[in-house]
C-alpha cells in the first residue's frame, strides 16, 4: 500500500446541524463555500487533505458542537462510488460557478457605477 493510500487524500466533515436557528445552517454553509468545501452528499464535505483544511475543518467542528450540532472530521480516501477524478470534477465545477457569480457581480457593480 502507497503511503498515500495509507493516509488518505481526502478530508471530509459530516454534520448534524440543528434545524434552528436557521441562520446557523447559512452560516455553516457560507464557511463551507469559502474555504473552498465541495458537498459530496447531504451533510458531508470535502476538501483534498492538508494543514489549512484540517484547520478549517476543526473550527467548523467545534463551532457546529458548540452549537448543539454533532461533527465529525475524517482523513482518506474513496474505495468505492465517487472517485479521485469525481471529486476533482466537483471542486472544477464549484471554481467555475465561483467564477461566474464573481463576474455577474462586477458586471451588476459595473452597470450599478454608471447610473450615477
Amino acid at each position: 500500500m502507497s503511503k498515500s493510500a495509507a493516509t488518505g487524500r481526502w478530508l471530509l466533515l459530516f454534520h448534524q446541524i440543528p434545524p434552528k436557528p436557521d441562520y446557523f445552517r447559512v452560516k455553516v454553509w457560507r464557511r463551507l463555500q469559502r474555504i473552498g468545501a465541495v458537498p459530496v452528499k447531504n451533510s458531508v464535505w470535502v476538501l483534498p487533505y492538508n494543514d489549512q483544511a484540517v484547520e478549517d475543518f476543526r473550527w467548523l467542528l467545534q463551532e457546529i458542537e458548540a452549537r448543539g450540532g454533532d461533527a465529525s472530521v475524517f482523513r482518506g480516501d474513496f474505495v468505492d462510488g465517487l472517485s479521485d477524478r469525481d471529486i476533482e470534477r466537483l471542486f472544477r465545477k464549484a471554481g467555475e460557478r465561483r467564477a461566474v457569480g464573481r463576474a455577474r457581480a462586477a458586471r451588476r457593480t459595473g452597470r450599478m457605477r454608471g447610473r450615477t
